[in-house]
């Protein structure tokens, strides 16, 4: 059985049920290191997983977390599969997804909003408005 390749970047303080969860669909290990580095002081333990085939995998063992990221590069690339996967499971159906953009692309957005994304962001982005987004969408 192939185990996915998944990491989980926790403050040394926090266990796994402690802290709130994050996770993050993403290829670009530098962006998820700020992401942790952000997200970490507010609260949150992230994971990170860096291709499709295990971010499947994950959405079908694992428990929802409170806020999901996405590379928009995952969906132009023939991977809608993956929200409709989120979509379509029990506990993962309500969960906030936002969509991660290099660029301002109107038909990109608009293609992600009709599959159900909650929100956007553009990169570079200001750690101030991120943290205003995920506050935004919030359970905790």
């Amino acid at each position: 059985m192939h185990v996915p390749e998944v990491r989980r970047c926790m403050d040394a303080s926090s266990t796994p049920d402690s802290r709130r969860k994050i996770v993050i669909f993403e290829e670009d290990e530098f962006l998820v290191s700020l992401l942790n580095l952000l997200l970490r002081r507010e609260g949150f333990d992230i994971t990170f997983i860096p291709d499709v085939a295990n971010a499947m995998h994950y959405i079908q063992t694992e428990s929802a977390p409170e806020l999901i990221f996405i590379n928009h590069h995952w969906l132009v690339d023939d991977q809608p599969h993956l929200i409709q996967t989120i979509h379509n499971d029990n506990s993962w159906h309500k969960v906030p997804i936002i969509l991660l953009v290099n660029y301002y692309n109107q038909e990109i957005i608009e293609h992600a909003m009709s599959l159900g994304i909650s929100d956007y962001i553009l990169q570079p982005f200001d750690p101030s408005v991120l943290i205003d987004l995920i506050q935004k969408y919030s359970t905790g």
